[in-house]
């Protein structure tokens, strides 16, 4: 499973006056994802994985902090991108609790699926 899936959501709640739409429960280390919003965060993956100065990084002989350096880096990169199309998505992700939890979930996963396509290539703990 991808990891954005592992991303606590909280769900939406009624607001406590009937003007306008729901408003979404927020509580420290949530994150209210739309369908739309999942959808991104797959592209946002996808574009992590094949990125090649991340895989020289991540399969190469370095150590969990500066794999997670360069992690964060490229997730900051491709984060800037939707300051101009998906505002709203920007600003949930970069809310700090969110922001370190998704660079942590990305990591991870990556650290798994380089890793295993390191092995699969035959390739040692060095690059």
């Amino acid at each position: 499973m991808l990891p954005y899936h592992q991303l606590p959501t909280c769900p939406t709640t009624p607001q406590a006056s009937s003007n306008g739409p729901p408003t979404p429960r927020t509580s420290p280390g949530r994150i209210n994802l739309s369908e739309e919003d999942k959808v991104d965060l797959k592209h946002i993956h996808e574009k992590l994985r094949e990125n090649e100065n991340l895989k020289v990084v991540m399969t190469g002989n370095n150590t969990p902090a500066n794999k997670q350096y360069k992690v964060n880096k490229e997730v900051d990169k491709l984060l800037l991108d939707f300051v101009q199309t998906k505002l709203d998505l920007y600003k949930k992700l970069t809310q700090p609790e969110v922001n370190a939890l998704i660079k942590s979930k990305w990591f991870e996963a990556l650290q798994v699926e380089m890793g295993r396509a390191q092995q699969v290539e035959g390739k040692g703990d060095s690059a």
